[in-house]
Parts: structure tokens; sequence; C-alpha cells
């Protein structure tokens, strides 16, 4: 779980770093790659709740592994974008799990802890996420 987190800590992060090589290779000016992290932030604040509705009787465990399988569709289709509306696919995909993620990852650490080692079970996904 902790390496889970600092992947999606890391890919939610990155674009932030590329901004121009990402302009550059793909004809678009800074500030269209740019928005895609407000983009980003957007859909994590206005789907997530609807999300955890909506899941709410869906097993947690596969739930977050779904999470993660939507996070690798969205780094594959940003790796391999050959257009704006690619990468932009490849941002909303990950988007719409983001909060499911973490909505998930540490009441699970803390569930799945030995007795009296809850704390140690969340600081260890909060070391991923740092």
């Amino acid at each position: 779980m902790s390496f889970a987190a600092f992947v999606y800590v890391t890919f939610e992060m990155f674009a932030v770093g590329l901004i121009t090589p990402m302009a550059q290779d793909l004809g678009v000016s800074e500030g269209q790659i740019g928005l895609l992290m407000s983009v980003y932030a957007g859909l994590v604040a206005v789907v997530t709740i609807p999300l955890m509705h909506v899941t709410r009787n869906v097993n947690r465990r596969y739930l977050l592994i779904g999470t993660l399988f939507f996070l690798i569709g969205g780094i594959v289709l940003q790796a391999t974008a050959t257009s704006y509306a690619t990468l932009v696919a490849g941002r909303v995909t990950a988007a719409f799990t983001h909060g499911v993620f973490w909505s998930l990852v540490n009441p699970m650490a803390a569930r799945i802890a030995p007795a009296g080692q809850t704390g140690k079970a969340v600081a260890s996904v909060a070391i991923g996420s740092t």
C-alpha cells in the first residue's frame, strides 16, 4: 500500500515538471498542459464523494485494486499520448479514482494491522506518499 501511495502521488505531481516538454511534444501551449493540473484536482473534488457512495457495497479490497488499474490505465494513456486529447484522457482516468484510493488506503492499512500496530501501518502508507 505504501508503494501504491508513492505511485499515486508521483503520477499526480510529475506532470508539473514536464509542462514545457509535454507542450512542445503535443504542439499545445504550456497553459493548456498546466490546466490539466486544475482539471485533475477539480475532478477529484467533484467525483470522490459520489463514487464512494456508489461503491459503498463493493468489497474494499477489490475496490482498492480497481483504483490501481485505473491509475495504471491513466499512466499508460499519458505516457503514450500523441495528442492533447489522449493526455487529457489519461489524467481524467486516474483522477476518477484518486480520492477513492485515498479514502480506502489508510483505513485498510489500519484494519489489517496487528493489534497495537495501527499507527505504524498508517505511517507506512504515509511514508510512500512522502
